[in-house]
């Protein structure tokens, strides 16, 4: 009772760390939103020429959904993403710092920070899975012309719907019938729990094994790998670099390392080519990952409200992407296609997720929180 108390207590006084999270939403979620919406328009219910399927179409996409759509369409999920994701998120950290830090009192000693930050991501992603497939559904919601509006009125609208059409999927697409278990007597309480877990499932855990299993391990595992080799990169010759595989020394986090070159007013030229030096190596590690990540959105909206039921598994996500998105596209296969359509939003967002954290923190100037900047998001 006394270790959840001071969890909860710890939660309640990192206001500073949940302004910046909040604060780094607020300026990357027009990104975000444009690259979900390339992602993922193939399967959606719109007509082919409110698709970005041209090149200047797909670099102009935040222009083009800011006329169409309108202003406050770029923002579309940010409230759900920072209250009703941060707010647990920041709750689920605080008590994995508390069994898995480095303190006298934890469980287990993880003395590598970029590790411990990767661990933490991967249970977040688990834990909050379907959080994670509400507001990208809300937030790729485009204005339909033949409705003269949105899919859903207001989150909650989104929610209902996705439940009614995992219902309907449980009923009659997966031969499964609630009403014929109801009228042969079999209506147990036992039965009623199976199927509202089905019905679950089949709304907000699409994609759930590929997701984590093909995107968001080996993304945090590769993450905290190359944050590690970063850090270790600004002390150390280049030919001790590859030790960090062996992650046994203590390791500063990455954002933790840009926290303190800004508090010691290192603005000009060492915190420029440090961040340029991680921008590089994790675009690079973007662009290897990113196929990944766009495969996997698809398989969390195939078939909710708005979308096609288009995909049977990820193999024919995969070659039905390929065959249709890539094989027109092949000579401009860098962004141009299926697998990176929305990567340069996601280079666009980068900067602002490394910097502005740091920055929002040196503001409060709040060295207890640096702690937790394994709050803040590596993708």
């Amino acid at each position: 009772m006394t270790t959840l108390k001071s969890t909860l207590g710890n939660s309640i006084i990192v206001s500073p760390t949940f302004i910046a999270n909040a604060i780094t939403q607020l300026t990357t979620q027009p990104w975000v939103r444009s690259q979900n919406i390339l992602q993922t328009q193939s399967c959606a219910m719109i007509s082919d020429n409110n698709k970005y399927n041209h090149f200047y179409e797909k670099i102009n996409a935040a222009g083009l959904l800011l006329i169409e759509d309108g202003a406050q369409s770029l923002w579309r999920s940010i409230f759900f993403n920072i209250f009703c994701k941060g707010i647990p998120t920041i709750m689920l950290h605080s008590l994995f710092h508390r069994f898995f830090g480095d303190s006298s009192s934890s469980f287990i000693k993880i003395e590598n920070e970029n590790l411990k930050s990767a661990l933490l991501h991967i249970l977040t992603d688990i834990v909050l899975y379907p959080i994670e497939v509400i507001e990208l559904v809300y937030s790729v919601d485009r204005y339909q012309d033949r409705y003269e509006s949105f899919q859903f009125k207001n989150i909650f609208d989104c929610i209902g719907q996705m439940y009614g059409e995992g219902k309907e999927r449980v009923l009659y697409d997966e031969g499964y019938s609630i009403a014929a278990s109801n009228s042969s007597g079999k209506n147990t309480f036992l039965s009623k729990l199976i199927d509202s877990l089905r019905i679950i499932q089949s709304s907000f855990y699409k994609g759930f094994l590929p997701r984590i299993l093909c995107y968001s391990i080996p993304n945090h595992l590769s993450n905290a790998y190359l944050d590690s080799y970063l850090t270790k990169m600004k002390d150390e010759q280049w030919g001790k670099v590859f030790q960090i595989f062996r992650l046994r020394f203590k390791t500063k986090g990455l954002m933790k390392e840009i926290y303190e070159m800004i508090v010691q007013g290192k603005y000009k030229t060492t915190l420029l080519w440090y961040l340029i030096k991680i921008i590089s190596y994790k675009s690079l590690l973007f662009w290897l990952m990113y196929p990944f990540d766009t495969i996997t959105k698809k398989l969390q909206v195939n078939g909710q409200p708005g979308f096609l039921y288009k995909y049977i598994n990820i193999l024919d996500c995969i070659k039905t992407t390929f065959k249709e998105e890539c094989w027109e596209n092949w000579s401009d296969f860098t962004f141009n296609n299926g697998f990176y359509n929305g990567y340069i939003y996601k280079l666009v967002a980068l900067p602002f997720n490394l910097i502005v954290p740091p920055i929002v923190l040196n503001f409060f100037k709040n060295q207890k929180k640096k702690k937790l900047f394994s709050i803040f998001n590596k993708d």
